[in-house]
């Protein structure tokens, strides 16, 4: 993960920031379908994602936890996506709440479609299928949520290429 340098941000970007109650479960922002030809809606400045075909999660970690895999449903997907729980465990800051997309390492849907519904981590390591986590967007960093600073500031250096 690319971390957000909250030591030199500007100081408008300081005064948005705000406190976040918990790092629980928060709504996935969730793609517009336009049409190839139309411009986007808004002001210019968008950033572009390539669109997965995968499953959109959400990651979560309270201090002192282990991190935590959401369906945009709510419901855990803990258990049909273990190595992502276990990397974000080694790699994630003490407390968090990302949004992101679980993918087929191969790029198939259908592949993906072997753990989905999985509810057993062993089972889910025995199927095979390798998996990617794509991270797009940093919602709490520790005690601050962060939904305030503009995207390209919440994902660092990277910037409109994704976490």
């Amino acid at each position: 993960m690319t971390p957000l340098d909250l030591e030199n941000l500007p100081e408008d970007q300081v005064r948005a920031l705000r406190r976040a109650p918990d790092a629980g479960f928060r709504e996935p922002m969730l793609a517009t379908l336009t049409k190839p030809t139309d411009p986007p809606p808004g002001p210019a400045g968008w950033s572009f994602e390539r669109k997965y075909d995968g499953v959109r999660v959400i990651a979560t970690r309270e201090r002192g936890e282990r991190p935590k895999l959401w369906s945009r449903n709510r419901k855990s997907a803990d258990a049909s996506y273990p190595e992502v729980v276990d990397a974000l465990a080694e790699a994630g800051p003490e407390r968090f709440v990302l949004d992101g997309e679980i993918v087929a390492a191969d790029g198939k849907f259908g592949s993906l479609q072997a753990r989905m519904h999985l509810s057993d981590p062993k089972r889910a390591r025995a199927t095979g299928v390798e998996i990617e986590c794509h991270l797009f967007d940093l919602l709490v960093l520790d005690d601050l949520d962060v939904t305030r600073l503009p995207l390209r500031t919440r994902r660092g250096p990277a910037g409109d290429g994704g976490a």
